[in-house]
């Protein structure tokens, strides 16, 4: 995987039963040449990497064969096992005929599809949802010749969208793949950094046209809005009322269907959970982030976890352990989250102090003009028609203007406080403020005189990098609630 080519592959698993090589052959080199060119045609911008045990004929057949397909196979664990193919495969590919019980294809099958042996303990944690995934069963009918059984797994009772979600989370991969094909991954020596980097370049753009649009619709709402009981009731003022409002939905259904939120989202949390794998990885923290970051999301956000997962296959640390260096490390990327928190939680609170009090002083002002002009007209008798925006038999005079003051202070009042309440400054400078409370106390006590052991320092870099993916799932979840649309008067 070059510079110029940083993207997340979509891992096969193979594994097949213990029939001689002169039986299998055949088959498994037709089979995977069917399979390989299906995935590459359904995602064009994705490669494929293959893992397997190598531990049958039938699985050497299909080790040569996918590298005779381009296909690299994984060297990156030096004995892959059984369990590594069904954990890190995004599709594993079973070959043989239907497995007698206890043999090592069905047990690999098994716990493809229920996530543990039966009556064994789960192998995470006890309430983690089971680790399933797709997987096709390929049997032989004789030479060349074999069926394909394709399995979507329930991952809960009466899960009946597992095939929707397995097939989305690939089709979610290839369009982030998409989005970052041919474009280099500078800056950073560990495969998750360089990742990083790219995730979040495109997630900052993505942002811009997403907080393009929130404004715009907010804009465009309440001109049309002020239309409404501004302007006297001609044709053309209704002609101009029309037009304002088609203007704000025809906005709504250009930025809904291109879906800047909800990649922006994505990529914003794969971002966050490849800082931690980062920092974990040079600290000598050997757990995966895809195991304690969104771990009940199982549908639309499932391929960031899958992404995560691969990024630990392929980024397993094969240096010696350092205690200097692991130190360093972590206190590098607690500082640096230090510092993010901090300016982002005084950033996000500052926001919320200027849309408070642009609320606070033009509803009341405008509530004073619209006073001030209905005691001016009852007080002098003088009601003078405004003359350009008086037509014909419908006068509009300054008397009217009360109710067009009234009606802004209204209106100012709820467009501040919703857009305030969609973009979330307050409780974002509150989740940030908790953040940096939390990594400041890190840094002190790393900082500490006689150093710390560097078990004590792994063990604050994995706790210190699942609270931030506990915030950041906060953040995405809420975010989530909160679609971009026309002013959100419940938000």
């Amino acid at each position: 995987m070059t510079e110029r080519e940083i993207t997340v592959p979509l891992v096969l698993g193979l594994a097949a039963d213990d029939a001689p090589a002169e039986t299998c052959e055949g088959y498994v080199r037709a089979a995977l040449t069917a399979i390989v060119g299906e995935l590459r045609a359904a995602y064009p911008h994705t490669k494929l990497l293959a893992l397997c045990a190598l531990a049958s004929p039938g699985e050497h057949a299909a080790a040569r064969t996918a590298q005779e397909l381009g296909v690299p196979v994984l060297d990156c664990l030096a004995e892959p096992t059984d369990d590594d193919v069904v954990h890190f495969s995004d599709v594993l590919l079973a070959f043989g005929a239907p497995p007698e019980p206890g043999s090592r294809l069905a047990t690999v099958v098994t716990r493809r599809d229920q996530g543990r042996l039966p009556g064994a303990r789960p192998p995470g944690r006890i309430l983690d949802p089971p680790d399933v995934g797709p997987y096709r069963r390929i049997v032989p009918r004789g030479g060349d010749a074999y069926a394909v059984e394709e399995h979507f797994p329930p991952r809960y009772h009466g899960d009946r969208v597992s095939r929707h979600d397995a097939t989305f989370a690939l089709a979610r991969l290839d369009e982030f793949n998409t989005d970052v094909h041919g474009r280099g991954g500078e800056g950073g020596t560990l495969f998750s950094e360089s990742l990083e980097r790219l995730a979040d370049l495109h997630a900052n753009a993505l942002q811009s046209h997403v907080t393009f649009w929130q404004r715009f619709l907010y804009w465009a709402g309440f001109v049309a809005a002020s239309a409404q009981f501004i302007l006297p009731k001609t044709t053309v003022a209704e002609l101009i009322d029309a037009g304002t409002v088609a203007v704000a939905f025809a906005a709504y259904f250009i930025a809904r269907p291109r879906a800047y939120q909800g990649r922006y989202q994505d990529y914003r949390a794969l971002s966050e959970g490849l800082r931690v794998q980062s920092a974990w990885t040079r600290a000598g923290v050997t757990q995966s982030v895809a195991g304690s970051y969104l771990r009940m999301q199982q549908t639309e956000l499932l391929w960031i976890r899958n992404a995560l997962r691969t990024v630990a296959l392929l980024q397993v640390r094969r240096t010696a352990v350092d205690p200097e260096r692991d130190r360093d490390a972590v206190a590098a990327w607690v500082k640096g989250q230090r510092s993010y928190f901090r300016d982002a939680s005084r950033r996000e609170a500052g926001r919320e102090r200027t849309f408070d009090r642009w609320s606070k002083v033009l509803a009341p002002l405008n509530l004073v003009l619209g006073v001030a002009i209905f005691a001016y007209v009852t007080l002098t008798g003088v009601n003078p028609r405004i003359p350009w925006l008086s037509a014909g038999e419908n006068p509009y005079t300054l008397e009217l203007l009360v109710g067009t003051f009234a009606g802004w202070a209204a209106l100012s009042a709820t467009a501040l406080h919703s857009y305030a309440r969609t973009r979330g400054f307050s409780e974002n400078a509150n989740r940030y403020e908790r953040m940096y409370l939390m990594f400041d106390e890190a840094s002190l006590w790393l900082d500490g005189k006689g150093g710390r052991p560097p078990a004590e320092v792994r063990e604050l870099a994995a706790e210190l990098g699942r609270e931030a993916l506990t915030e950041h799932a906060e953040w995405l979840l809420a975010q989530r609630d909160r679609p971009i649309g026309l002013v959100h008067v419940g938000a």
